[in-house]
């Protein structure tokens, strides 16, 4: 058994102890919000494009949303939708500088399925409009 599938049967049947075994190491609460987070943020990373929230990856751990959602932002300070949103705007940002895609696609590329929504959060997270960022451009 691998151990991510260790670690998430071990929080599901909710041991009373601060830590859980796993090859004869012991793994301690902090060290398994830690796993949960890395978790959390691969499936972020892996993927953003597509509909997802602390609801669809609660459901991927099988866990409560309310419990990872409480671990996240009390490790990382943001909510894990604030993730997703900088995840999917990084790689915007990403996509702008390095391809000649209209701004329409690389919304919908990235996740996004409101253009206004991109607008707005876009100019919120880097105080600059997609168009801005793409003439920061470098010629080649």
């Amino acid at each position: 058994m691998s151990f991510i599938a260790k670690f998430l049967i071990s929080l599901c049947i909710g041991n009373s102890q601060d830590y859980i075994t796993i090859d004869d190491e012991l793994l301690y609460t902090a060290e398994k919000h830690k796993t949960l987070i890395k978790i959390i943020k691969e499936h972020v990373n892996e993927y953003y494009n597509a509909p997802i929230d602390r609801y669809t990856i609660a459901l991927q751990c099988e866990m409560h949303p309310d419990y990872i959602s409480k671990v996240f932002r009390s490790e990382e300070g943001i909510t894990i939708n604030k993730y997703i949103q900088i995840v999917r705007l990084e790689k915007a940002r990403h996509l702008l500088l390095c391809s000649d895609k209209k701004i329409i696609e690389v919304a919908f590329d990235v996740g996004y399925e409101n253009l206004a929504t991109f607008y707005r959060h876009f100019v919120k997270h880097f105080k600059k409009s997609p168009q801005q960022i793409r003439k920061e451009q470098p010629n080649e």
